[in-house]
């Protein structure tokens, strides 16, 4: 029920800052429409097309379905700007802990901060949402200090659950005075694990001549791709790495795209048995690695990356007499050793259905979790 709770929280939090994105980046799409210039006109419609394309993905807050890259073309007219990702705001960066730390600090004052906004119906309902937490956790008999610590796991969990890896912040003061701002805006952003920007993007364009919007929109891509993979928080898969470049996945702090129970329960449904006392006590196996799994701990980070070692060794083609539901050789039951070995040999290798142990994405999962 708690986590529940908080993950509604999120969800209005994360409704909250794309409706303020979408304003604000209107308001400027309006005033574009207005100019006689044609760059004007052709800034207006490039993020028209982007803001529409990132409100329609899973994930606006996050690499995936390029989002990061949607969000960019949308914010910021400036070409010469657009290497640089999003605009920093008064904090660069921050740990998610200090991040929901925040939220639920704000959430006390009639007149909060960012990350909340001073009106809508987030402000009350995490006030409530906190009330709620906390008198579940009174069931425990549990102290004042427990009762915030369980509020602030439970949003944190929200938090990575939502797979959140940058949100509007407060924007940098500007040059001429008066009283600094303090909600947050969608010209400045925090993340949650960002490397340092490359400060230029060189560009040979003029000697390749290459359409200039063609090269803007491959560095977009190359700086969206150096972003995720550099950040700790950002998905990789385990088996489009390579062996040789494994180093550079050293750093995460998630697990890769295929430590999904999915594709083991996928396997199991098809070439496990069904309904027996084997078939639950494996899935509530693999149920439990799931759940106990932590990236922290090194022990599993190095049955993780053994995995995927090994993952790289299997075969792609197969005994077409190999796999459970097929026809054995086209031997007497009377063959000799050498007979069979001798038909083996002949037979046309191909890539032929075979249990999860024969597909990369589950054998992951299943030799991390072994």
């Amino acid at each position: 029920m708690a986590l529940t709770i908080a993950r509604l929280v999120i969800d209005i939090w994360q409704t909250e800052m794309k409706a303020l994105v979408r304003a604000n980046v209107i308001a400027e799409i309006m005033i574009l429409r207005t100019s006689e210039l044609t760059e004007d006109l052709t800034s207006a419609a490039v993020k028209t097309s982007n803001l529409k394309k990132w409100l329609a993905c899973k994930y606006q807050f996050n690499y995936k379905d390029q989002s990061y890259y949607h969000l960019i073309r949308a914010l910021i007219a400036d070409k010469d700007l657009l290497p640089l990702g999003l605009p920093k705001g008064t904090v660069a960066t921050m740990s998610r802990k200090n991040f929901v730390k925040e939220m639920l600090h704000q959430a006390t004052k009639s007149k909060p901060a960012a990350p909340l906004l001073k009106k809508g119906p987030l402000l009350p309902l995490i006030q409530d949402a906190s009330k709620e937490i906390a008198r579940l956790c009174s069931i425990l008999q549990a102290t004042p200090q427990d009762k915030q610590s369980w509020t602030m796991d439970a949003l944190l969990f929200a938090v990575q659950d939502a797979q959140i890896l940058f949100a509007p912040w407060i924007p940098l003061p500007n040059t001429h005075g008066g009283r600094p701002a303090s909600k947050p805006s969608h010209l400045a952003w925090i993340s949650f694990s960002t490397p340092p920007p490359p400060n230029t993007i060189s560009s040979s364009s003029h000697l390749l001549r290459i359409d200039p919007a063609e090269v803007l929109t491959s560095q977009l891509s190359a700086l969206s791709q150096r972003t995720q993979s550099d950040d700790a928080n950002g998905h990789w898969s385990a088996v489009e790495i390579r062996l040789c470049d494994l180093p550079s996945i050293f750093h995460k702090t998630v697990p890769p795209d295929e430590w999904c129970i999915f594709y083991v329960t996928q396997a199991q449904q098809i070439y496990g048995p069904k309904g027996t006392a084997a078939d639950s006590l494996v899935s509530e196996t693999y149920t439990w690695a799931f759940n106990v799994f932590d990236m922290n701990n090194p022990v599993h980070r190095l049955a993780l990356y053994t995995s995927i070692i090994v993952s790289k060794m299997l075969p792609n083609i197969f005994n077409p007499f190999a796999g459970p539901r097929v026809p054995a050789p086209p031997l007497a039951k009377t063959a000799t050793v050498p007979e069979i070995l001798r038909s083996v040999r002949e037979v046309d290798l191909c890539d032929v259905p075979r249990n999860g142990h024969g597909e990369a994405a589950p054998f992951i999962f299943m030799a991390t979790k072994a």
